[in-house]
């Protein structure tokens, strides 16, 4: 099999612990499309926080972020895609929310979910959190208003609080969104997104527009929202440093993210 396009995950992915890319992986990536592969990035982030790793790359295809919800241009910075949750849908998980006490942030559709409205209710004792494991890029306001489908809502809480409400969750959202489960040590997050929405969706759309098909995909992530991205590309690789269940269902595993994975993932199949 011929692969014409890579798709990279960013955080524990592409960069290291510290949040760096390595001189070794820039150079790997620019190899890689020197030869005439494509390379895009697949990402949970927003926009405005995955443009910048794009272009440092040299990257000018478009780009899938917020897990598939939303997929940019980044030569233009035009949308070229983007999919929402019902706002009839959105009130009712973020009420829900409210009455169970779970912090949590609201992507709204109509900045492209680029900034994460958090209810003031929330500040004092969960912003700290949201800016640790999120999103750097937090409005507080008193009320979330809905007037177009939402782009994400994510929830943070301690692991205890957020598998309790889980099935439910499942149950009576399930149908009208895709639910992507983080778990740390401590805290655990969903992410409520568009209905048949991921990385692997987006890509998927990606691929078809350069021509080409998901089985000429290599995929690399290290997370559970990289799961369906791996599992449906030609080649799906997880790092070393990746949950157990991630692992599973790649064809094979790199190093970790702090040895230069993707790197060497690359230098194996493309140099």
């Amino acid at each position: 099999m011929k692969y014409g396009l890579v798709a990279l995950d960013i955080d524990g992915t592409l960069l290291d612990s510290n949040g760096e890319l390595s001189a070794r992986v820039r150079r790997t990536i620019k190899a890689v499309i020197d030869r005439g592969v494509m390379v895009t990035l697949a990402t949970g982030r927003r926009i405005s926080s995955t443009l910048p790793w794009a272009k440092a790359l040299g990257i000018e295809i478009p780009l899938v972020v917020h897990n598939g919800a939303v997929i940019v241009c980044p030569k233009t910075e035009k949308i070229q895609l983007q999919k929402g949750i019902p706002v009839t849908i959105a009130q009712q998980i973020h009420t829900d929310l409210l009455k169970r006490k779970v912090p949590h942030l609201v992507y709204k559709g109509e900045d492209h979910g680029d900034t994460g409205y958090l209810p003031t209710e929330f500040n004092s004792r969960s912003r700290a959190l949201f800016l640790e494991y999120i999103d750097d890029h937090i409005q507080n306001v008193e009320q979330v208003y809905f007037s177009e489908p939402v782009i994400k809502i994510s929830a943070l809480g301690e692991t205890k609080q957020i598998m309790a409400y889980l099935e439910q969750w499942q149950a009576d959202y399930g149908q009208d969104t895709s639910l992507t489960i983080y778990n740390s040590v401590d805290y655990s997050g969903v992410d409520f997104i568009p209905p048949a929405c991921s990385k692997a969706t987006g890509i998927k759309h990606v691929a078809e527009q350069l021509g080409l098909s998901i089985e000429q995909v290599v995929a690399i992530g290290d997370q559970a929202n990289d799961l369906e991205m791996i599992k449906a590309a030609g080649l799906g690789i997880a790092m070393y440093n990746a949950p157990q269940e991630v692992k599973e269902v790649a064809k094979y595993v790199t190093s970790s993210n702090d040895q230069d994975g993707v790197a060497q993932a690359l230098e194996d199949i493309f140099l």
